[in-house]
Order: structure tokens, then sequence, then C-alpha cells
């Protein structure tokens, strides 16, 4: 599996000199990151024998949007279904050395452990179902914005392998929680508000804070302005999809989005994520780490052009939001 893995970075070079729409890459690879998470939950189950109840592995973050490059870490949990009390302890032990296994199969294959712990070997995300029911209740109730900016992940998952079902209950959960706390929608729009573009006084790209000496800036976070916006849109109209272009070609089907906002989002989505995408092909290629950190220099007088109409868009995301949901413009 770990050398399969390992010949990713080559398939996707070759994708993008074929001119592959990044949404489809982003798709390949977290279709490849589901087959092996399927095949690694086989061979631990193997070994631990058949599953005590019926569970969830979920995606989150940008496994859960289908969204993964090539530095993305693990982000993931499980979910299972509701034991009487006797059956509990068993079903706790089984499901944490579950993913105990699979977290750690999945570090050496090419999947880095996720910094916050936010992973299915993590016994605060390896739950029953009511426990996770219990904790959008929290976020969605009782969350203010620094709260939701640090689990926004959560509202990205996705079955991977396992009970479907048990995610559609809890999105019907959540959808009701939801539709009963109108701040929260007020509570994400100010988090979609809080990223400011690199653009300087006569619209340069500038370098970002910290990153002056590189002069660089960070791909990733440029991106996550489009991701926001299509999530924050997306839980307001009961849109399940969870990709983001699928998210704005919901919206826009729904008429919550104008046809040329949507065509000018897809159009910057596209652009920074072949960007993203690109820059990591070439640093893995020099033997370098991947990273998201892309030089201004690097950028083609055309990159550049197209990339200051990018961040000159999400102005105009930002005035839709707080026209929506804040009341003003």
């Amino acid at each position: 599996i770990a050398e399969a893995r390992a010949r990713l970075p080559h398939l996707v070079k070759s994708l993008l000199d074929c001119g592959v729409r990044p949404r489809l890459i982003t798709r390949m690879t977290s279709r490849l990151s589901d087959t092996i998470v399927e095949r690694l939950l086989a061979l631990a189950m193997k070994e631990l024998g058949p599953a005590p109840a019926r569970f969830c592995f979920v995606g989150l973050g940008s496994e859960g949007r289908e969204e993964l490059t090539l530095t993305t870490d693990q982000d993931n949990a499980i979910i299972y279904e509701d034991l009487p009390e006797t059956d509990r302890p068993q079903a706790e032990k089984y499901f944490l050395q579950l993913g105990e296994k699979v977290c750690t199969w999945l570090a050496q294959v090419g999947y880095p452990l996720c910094k916050g712990d936010i992973m299915a070997r993590n016994p605060k995300w390896n739950q029953p179902l009511t426990t996770w029911k219990y904790y959008f209740r929290d976020w969605i109730v009782k969350a203010n914005p620094q709260d939701l900016l640090e689990f926004n992940v959560f509202f990205d998952f996705r079955c991977v392998c396992g009970d479907s079902g048990l995610t559609q209950e809890l999105r019907t959960a959540i959808q009701s929680l939801m539709n009963d706390c109108p701040a929260f929608f007020l509570h994400m729009a100010q988090n979609v508000l809080l990223y400011k573009p690199p653009l300087g006084f006569f619209g340069q790209i500038v370098a970002e804070s910290g990153q002056a000496a590189q002069h660089a800036i960070n791909i990733k976070d440029a991106t996550l302005p489009i991701v926001n916006f299509a999530r924050l849109y997306a839980l307001r109209h009961r849109v399940e999809e969870t990709h983001t272009p699928a998210r704005l070609q919901r919206l826009c089907d729904l008429q919550v989005l104008k046809k040329s906002l949507y065509e000018e989002l897809i159009e910057a989505y596209s652009l920074l994520m072949e960007l993203r995408l690109n820059h990591q092909v070439q640093t893995l290629v020099e033997g370098r780490a991947a990273n998201n950190s892309i030089e201004l220099e690097s950028l083609t007088h055309l990159q550049e052009s197209l990339l200051k109409q990018a961040f000159s868009l999400i102005s105009t995301i930002h005035k839709k939001t707080s026209f929506d949901f804040l009341g003003a413009a």
C-alpha cells in the first residue's frame, strides 16, 4: 500500500500536464485515500475480529470534502451505533483499537498524523452516535466564532467506509439543530470574513505576515475563503454535498448564487487549487517536502494577474456574506 501511495505525486503530475481540472484530481486522490482506508480497516478487523456494532469511518476537513492534496494530514473519526449499557465497554475498547491501528498504518503509508489529534485513535473522536449528536449540539447552540473556527472541519464530514446510515442520521439531527439556532450562522459568517487577501494599496500581491523573508504566500489559506463561503451557504440551505465545487453548483441550481458569481468562484477555486497542486508536485520532484508556500517570484505574469482577480473576488463574497447574514453591506 505504501509503495502504491508513493506513486501518487507522479500520477498527479501527469494529470496536471494533461490539463485535467483540479477538482477531478483531488477527487481522485480522495478516492485513493478511501480505498486505502477500506483496505486497512479490513486488515485491522482481520486481527481484531468482527465489529461488535454498526460503525462508520468518517473523513473530516479536506478528506470529508474530497479535496485531498499531496500535503494533507489525517482528519478522521469513528461513529458507531448506540448500544445497551452492558455492551458499551466492549465496543469502546474494540473501536479504539481499530482507530489506533488504522491511523497508525495511514501514517506509515503516507498520510501524516494530525497535529491537532483529530483522528479516530483519539477517544474523544471515537464515540457512539448519541455522543456525536451532543458534540454538534454544543457547537451549534453554545459555540462562539472562535470555537467554530476550531471545529468547522467537523461540518465537512463524510462516510468513507462503513454504515452511511449513521452519518445520515447525524446530518439530519444537525439540520434540525441549526434551524432553531440562527446565531450559529451569524458566528460562521463572521469566520468567513476573517481572511484578508494579500493585496497591497495599489492592488499588488504582497507576502503575508511572517513570510516576508521568503516573499511567499500560503496558497492553502488563499483557498479557505471560498471553502468557508461554500460551507456556510450549503449548511444554511440544506445542501448535503461536501465537495466545494459541488456545493457551489448546487447553490447555483437553487438560485442562491447568481450564475455569474458561481462561475467566478469556480474559476478562482480551480486556479488556486491548480497552483497549489503544481507547487506541491514541483517541490516533491526537487526532493523537498511538499508545502503550500508559493514564492511570488515563481509566478508568471499571467498567473499573477489571475491570482489578483481571485483575491479581488474575495471582497465580493465578503460583501454578500455581510449582507445576507449580518445585515450590512
